[in-house]
């Protein structure tokens, strides 16, 4: 198989993800990523030796969750009584690094465990996704082997990060590397070490982070944000873009390079962002992404007697042996701060709903009329779940900004 196969089954018919392992894993260096229209796109501009590893660790045509649950948990999950996939624990929790946890999306767990990683030497360096460079309001990934690295690389991205890009660049000289992704990052990484064992990317990342994600969003949305709501003229006025910045958490900050600042509220961002969902993304079933040694998210259950819940939490599902004991010596070390916490208000999130209900839906739809879909190895049902309307925000008065922001749009 050639990248002309993977352009041809893959991203002509809309089934790229941008995760950009086909860069990050081709022997002669010959992809790399361009926007073509607005987006990353997987583009050959060099040698292809037929080798056949882009197409085969590819997570964009199929992820075949039955064989990656057997090579990770030694066996399949129980769709019905697993609904958040197979996991060991599930805690809440926090960086004990001021830093870390006001720098972070949610609890700034994610940073905290890279920084432990780096410092105790567990890793080299990690793979991470940042914003900036040449286009300000672009993300790209970032090889990441410090502290100030990983900060550099907090808080959400609403656009998607071709992170595993650089998987290749961050193996150099038999380095270490610690992974954090979103479930495509993550797939494409197990394939590789279902379908490729020896290979030295699969025996040479100790552990992968997996990020929560309800969906990533066209790089347009962006644009015209700053350009409909802020008194920029042109994109090249623009210096600096950030996410989720202040509460509600989810307000867009941009700086342009005369210094002036501008900050569009939270609930617009989310109501706009929405409309511009990545159609691949449309086709995603994994949320809280279930093949990771550790997922994390946004911290959505009840307050924690006796604790302050309106600074940064973090959801942490751990999921297998390597994640288990990573958490175990952080924690130890005091890096990070967790509690025990009930996983079953996941299922109640908006994010579990797009993904196991809506997305199910779209992609049997899709296949009705002969449209491309992922192949995820197992027939696709949609299971009614018994949910509350609402949060009870008494237990969970941490979440009563949500409230506000529901009803002020």
């Amino acid at each position: 198989m050639e990248f002309k196969d993977l352009h041809r089954d893959v991203i002509s018919r809309g089934l790229c993800t941008a995760c950009g392992s086909c860069v990050g894993i081709c022997p002669t260096k010959g992809t790399s990523m361009a926007y073509i229209d607005h987006e990353p796109e997987p583009m050959l501009e060099g040698l292809c030796n037929d080798c056949s590893l882009c197409y085969e660790i590819c997570p964009g045509k199929d992820i075949p969750f039955p064989a990656m649950e057997k090579l990770v948990f030694g066996r399949q999950k129980q769709p019905v009584k697993e609904p958040l996939g197979i996991y060991r624990a599930c805690l809440a929790g926090y960086a004990t690094d001021e830093k870390l946890r006001s720098s972070g999306a949610s609890g700034g767990i994610a940073s905290a465990l890279l920084v432990y990683a780096l410092e105790q030497g567990l890793i080299n360096r990690a793979l991470v996704g940042e914003m900036g460079g040449d286009v300000p309001w672009h993300t790209k990934p970032l090889v990441a082997s410090n502290r100030e690295d990983v900060l550099r690389a907090a808080k959400t991205k609403s656009q998607v990060v071709y992170t595993n890009a650089l998987i290749g660049e961050a193996l150099k000289k038999d380095a270490k590397v610690g992974l954090v992704g979103l479930g495509c990052h993550i797939h494409a990484l197990r394939k590789l070490q279902l379908k490729y064992p020896s290979h030295r990317i699969s025996k040479s990342i100790p552990f992968t982070l997996g990020l929560f994600c309800y969906s990533n969003y066209y790089t347009l949305a962006t644009e015209l944000l700053i350009l409909e709501r802020t008194g920029i003229k042109s994109l090249d006025e623009v210096a600096k873009v950030e996410y989720r910045i202040g509460k509600p958490h989810g307000n867009l900050r941009v700086t342009g390079k005369d210094g002036q600042v501008y900050t569009i509220q939270g609930g617009e961002t989310h109501t706009f962002f929405r409309s511009f969902r990545r159609d691949r993304c449309a086709m995603c079933i994994d949320w809280c992404n279930e093949l990771s040694d550790i997922a994390l998210g946004d911290y959505w259950g009840a307050a924690i007697d006796g604790k302050d819940m309106k600074l940064g939490w973090s959801t942490i599902i751990v999921r297998t042996d390597v994640g288990e004991r990573l958490l175990r010596d952080a924690e130890a070390k005091g890096y990070i701060v967790t509690f025990p916490t009930d996983a079953s208000y996941l299922v109640l999130t908006g994010g579990f709903y797009l993904k196991k209900h809506t997305n199910v839906y779209n992609i049997m739809k899709r296949q009705h009329s002969n449209y491309p879909t992922p192949d995820f190895g197992r027939p696709l049902s949609i299971e009614p779940i018994k949910r509350e309307i609402t949060f009870d925000f008494q237990k969970a008065p941490h979440l009563r900004w949500l409230s506000e922001l529901m009803h002020s749009t």
